[in-house]
Formats: structure tokens, sequence, C-alpha cells
């Protein structure tokens, strides 16, 4: 069984908000609600999936699938 998990990406500059880093949601429109209500409440995102800070960054490659499909 073969699974397909897109997820969304922002990269967002270093600000007053924090370092420069990657996050992830689970889709746009997760993104979206979460964006909304972050300008609301003057929280910064804690519904984002995962994030990457650029400093801790050594590089960034892309790795081709070993399968031949």
């Amino acid at each position: 069984l073969e699974q397909s998990h897109r997820r969304y990406f922002v990269l967002r500059a270093g600000s007053h908000t924090g370092p420069s880093r990657l996050e992830w949601y689970k889709s746009q429109e997760k993104f979206t609600v979460m964006e909304k209500s972050t300008r609301k409440a003057g929280l910064c995102g804690s519904n984002k999936q995962g994030v990457i800070y650029l400093r801790c960054c050594l590089g960034v490659s892309r790795i081709g699938s070993s399968r031949k499909g």
C-alpha cells in the first residue's frame, strides 16, 4: 500500500518573529487558518507540523528514488 503525504512548505525570512526558517503544514488550508488566527492573537504559529532553522543547515539536496517506476 503506497501513501502519498503532501505537505505545504513556507520559507520565512528572518524578522522580529524569528530567525529564517522552513516551516511545513499538513495543507495550505491549515496554513491560512493558522495565519489568520496568528494575526489576531499575535502569536507565533504553534500549529505548524515542523520547522527547520536555516542557520542549522549545511545544505539541501534532492535525492532521486532508487525504484524505477
